[in-house]
């Protein structure tokens, strides 16, 4: 759907729903699509220049900013942060290891883990990909003014306190 049949297509919500139709609906079907459109637009970025997906740069982002100084962070907290299973995350650390973004290195803390570190490649790329969506997302919210963008987002923060 397309926004030039969004009108259409809520209207069509109201007919076939009759009364269990909620006026709500007006919110969410365009709330689902600017999400749907944003993330499409995101992995775009990441898959067609930078060859990368979107669990691989969710992986890169947290190790960027939930890491240490030295950008090293264990897998379980990785798995906590973005509620992977612990096969998801091994299959995405081989992934970003074998295209050299991370390197994997001993816990001296626990013996049977190894924790991940981002390499020079994985830190620069990780902001590059980071700029790249930034620049696309401020173009998108650019349909906003200054103001109409700070009441959206105390308008979900409302929504999703009431969650």
């Amino acid at each position: 759907m397309n926004t030039n049949e969004l009108h259409e297509d809520i209207k069509d919500h109201k007919n076939r729903l009759g009364d269990v139709y909620s006026e709500v609906t007006e919110l969410v079907i365009p709330f689902f699509m600017l999400h749907q459109k944003l993330f499409e637009a995101a992995c775009k970025i990441q898959e067609e220049k930078y060859k990368l997906s979107n669990s691989e740069v969710d992986v890169l982002i947290t190790a960027l900013v939930s890491g240490d100084e030295n950008y090293i962070i264990s897998p379980t907290k990785l798995y906590h942060k973005l509620l992977f299973t612990t096969g998801a995350i091994t299959k995405v650390l081989k992934k970003l290891e074998y295209k050299k973004y991370i390197i994997r290195i001993d816990n001296e803390h626990d013996k049977r883990s190894k924790l991940l570190q981002l390499t020079p490649k994985g830190i620069s790329t990780t902001k590059e990909v980071f700029k790249d969506v930034m620049n696309f997302q401020e173009k998108v919210f650019s349909a906003l003014t200054k103001r109409e963008q700070d009441i959206f987002e105390n308008s979900l923060i409302k929504i999703l306190k009431n969650i």
